[in-house]
């Protein structure tokens, strides 16, 4: 647990990767949040994480609006925003 600074898709997926207890390499942005077996409480755990590492309040329903690591990474950090972002790895 540290503070790193990593491509933004990355920090998502990482994140989603520990949830999910797989290797990030396993992963791909393109990847829907439900195809890879997240289901509602690996769900909730992961918007709690990432609530806590981007420091903004999400609900569960976020992975409905932002269904993959691609489209959630933009919505968490915005294009034009800095690439490299710092976050805690939770």
């Amino acid at each position: 647990y540290g503070k790193s600074s990593i491509n933004k898709n990355n920090v998502v997926k990482e994140m989603t990767a520990k949830v999910l207890g797989v290797e990030s390499s396993s992963l791909n942005a393109s990847d829907s949040f439900f195809a890879i077996g997240l289901d509602s409480l690996s769900l909730f755990e992961l918007s709690q994480n990432l609530s806590s590492s981007f420091k903004k309040s999400l609900k569960p329903t976020i992975f409905f609006q932002y269904p993959t690591i691609a489209e959630l990474s933009n919505f968490l950090v915005p294009n034009g925003t800095s690439e490299n972002i710092a976050y805690n790895i939770v």
